[in-house]
């Protein structure tokens, strides 16, 4: 399974549009068209570039936490809400096996529940009994719970 993450799919994309010229003294200007007011002036191209993005993250980030509207760039809109699948029951081993599709490590005993591991973090997996009453924000709070 190929993990997509949509704003760094959009930070390439319009990085991929980045007009640079070389300026009369030497140094470089760089400009996204589409995302207007995002430029950066270095000496050297790769240092425009690094710079062009650095200020394009930036100029994202406010736009999304002031609501501005941003540009459409391939065909990724960062305007809309984002939406979540619904949440409904399944078994105990369908469960485990989309967590290891995302990414988290084995199913590991030696506590009160089997549990897995993401990245440095520990997942709880309740017995079956305990699936009836089990949340999303049980999880949330579970993962957030570093391993001991």
């Amino acid at each position: 399974m190929v993990m997509r993450f949509i704003l760094s799919d959009y930070v390439e994309q319009a990085m991929a549009n980045a007009l640079y010229d070389k300026l009369e003294d030497g140094t470089f200007a760089g400009r996204i068209p589409l995302c207007q007011g995002v430029v950066a002036f270095e000496a050297t191209l790769r240092e425009c570039e690094e710079e062009l993005r650095s200020t394009l993250e930036d100029w994202i980030l406010v736009g999304l936490k002031l609501n501005h509207p941003l540009p459409v760039i391939a065909g990724i809109d960062l305007n809309r809400e984002p939406t979540m699948s619904q949440w409904s029951p399944c078994k105990r081993r369908e469960f485990i096996r989309r967590l290891r599709e995302i990414g988290f490590d084995g199913l590991f005993s030696g506590t009160r529940h089997q549990f897995m591991v993401y990245q440095q973090r520990s997942l709880a997996i309740p017995s079956i009994a305990e699936y009836s009453g089990l949340r999303p924000q049980s999880l949330v709070v579970t993962l957030n719970e570093p391993i001991r």
